[in-house]
């Protein structure tokens, strides 16, 4: 079992954090973008959330508005990624009887609903003057995919657009709102309404705080990582009944992706995890290990779920642990792995399938 320090915790925890932010600054460029400077990418980049704002304002400020000449006029030009959007999407794309015309009157009705909405108007109010027309998203978003070409030269960079489609229920942890992943593969969605800032008084009252601190703009960068590693590797089936060995390694490959993708941000933030937490993790790294190891091969769902689970710190542990803990265990896997397997390209690495083989190869064990 992992045990709390001997040491003053005010002490150890001043030098965790030092140590922890030494290694993830070091070895930073004067110029962090200079490996992907000769990479040529110009993004298809729209702001649709600012299209629906617009669309809203006009519905509100016309006496009698007409929803289908509002979809004409401000959705329209941006159709292709309002269908896909919708709910309706695989419905009027597949069935043959559905002609052009009814697919945008079914588009104008289920958009009129949100315009409709009072307090999707003030949702959209607030995004508007959070994220400016001239907000500089490409700043962030054009490094991350240009190393996307780099680590993945066959790969299709997508449309990128942001939107904006409300919360989900409460007691729902939304986080997979803040991306939309295509169904077609042709575009990348950004749902805006969920990095507006832990405070934001739209976020459902249960949500927890440890959560609402991802939703700031700064941790956009990880959330778009993020999205594109789980489109990049195949999901687990949980009908298989994957061992804790298959979940752990997998979520390392992610991780992996993300420093790929993410250079140069602190491991801590890749994680969502604080100074702290991160300290940590590296601080008690054996103990982790001993904590895991033996319980790689089981297939009990209750038994991973300590290890996986969203929770501000490992339950069974002490409050000052990280969570997670088979993500990080994973991640330290595939590091070692990659280490001794220097031949292994990113790209080679996400289309393993073969966790077992992986995990014996790395020669993990700190």
């Amino acid at each position: 079992m992992i045990h709390k320090p001997k040491k003053n915790h005010k002490e150890l925890y001043i030098i965790l954090i030092l140590t922890s932010l030494i290694l993830s600054f070091q070895g930073c460029s004067s110029n962090p973008d200079a490996d992907i400077e000769e990479i040529a990418l110009t993004l298809d980049f729209s702001r649709t959330d600012e299209a629906l704002y617009q669309a809203a304002k006009a519905y509100y400020q016309t006496p009698k508005p007409d929803t289908i000449e509002i979809y004409r006029k401000y959705l329209s030009p941006d159709r292709a990624f309002w269908l896909e959007l919708s709910p309706f999407y695989e419905k009027i794309t597949t069935d043959p009887s559905i002609s052009t015309g009814f697919q945008d009157t079914v588009l104008a009705t289920h958009y009129g609903r949100f315009l409709a909405d009072t307090n999707m108007m003030k949702l959209l109010d607030s995004i508007h003057l959070r994220f400016s027309p001239d907000y500089p998203f490409q700043q962030t978003l054009l490094p991350i995919f240009k190393r996307v070409l780099k680590h993945f030269p066959e790969a299709t960079v997508p449309k990128v657009r942001t939107f904006v489609n409300g919360y989900s229920p409460p007691g729902m942890i939304p986080e997979i709102d803040q991306n939309f992943p295509s169904i077609s593969g042709k575009y990348f969605g950004m749902g805006l309404h969920y990095w507006m800032g832990e405070s934001f008084s739209f976020y459902s009252p249960d949500l927890p705080l440890f959560i609402r601190k991802r939703f700031h703009p700064r941790f956009m960068p990880v959330g778009v990582a993020g999205q594109i590693a789980d489109d990049i590797i195949p999901a687990i089936d949980l009908r298989t009944n994957p061992t804790l060995l298959d979940k752990a390694i997998r979520l390392g490959i992610r991780q992996c992706i993300m420093d790929a993708l993410l250079p140069n941000e602190p491991d801590s933030m890749k994680f969502f995890y604080s100074d702290k937490q991160m300290g940590w993790a590296n601080y008690y790294e054996k103990n982790i290990y001993k904590e895991i190891v033996p319980k790689l091969y089981s297939k009990n769902f209750a038994e991973h779920q300590p290890y996986l689970i969203e929770k501000p710190f490992t339950t069974e542990l002490a409050r000052e642990s990280a969570p997670r803990l088979a993500q990080y265990f994973g991640w330290k896997v595939v590091k070692s792995y990659l280490k001794k397997h220097s031949e292994v390209t990113i790209s080679q690495l996400s289309e393993t399938k073969d966790y077992e083989t992986l995990w014996k190869e790395s020669g993990y064990k700190p």
